[in-house]
């Protein structure tokens, strides 16, 4: 669900997608697909996002406990950074947790 509202809010709004814990495991390059009924699968949505330049960042702790590195990533995909992430809020503390 979190692809897809980011997919659609993309449309005209800015969007930046931050994934942690286990959701790391479907930005590698070898990642299995993830599909749900009535949902594009993971993959088409992280592909849709990227290609209307919405930053799509991992989470380097989260990578590092499942053994991956910033070379396992899928094309486009990119480590979260500190800096990116408040330049893109602003400074200002925004959540929204699926």
């Amino acid at each position: 669900m979190p692809l897809k509202m980011a997919t659609m809010m993309a449309a005209d709004k800015d969007v930046m997608v931050y994934m942690d814990i286990h959701a790391v495991e479907l930005l590698v390059k070898d990642a299995e697909d993830l599909n749900f009924e009535d949902f594009e699968s993971a993959h088409t949505y992280i592909k849709q996002l990227l290609d209307m330049g919405v930053g799509i960042y991992a989470c380097p702790t989260c990578m590092a406990v499942a053994g991956m590195e910033a070379n396992d990533l899928m094309e486009g995909i990119q480590t979260a950074q500190k800096e990116k992430f408040f330049h893109f809020t602003e400074g200002r503390i925004i959540t929204l947790d699926y």
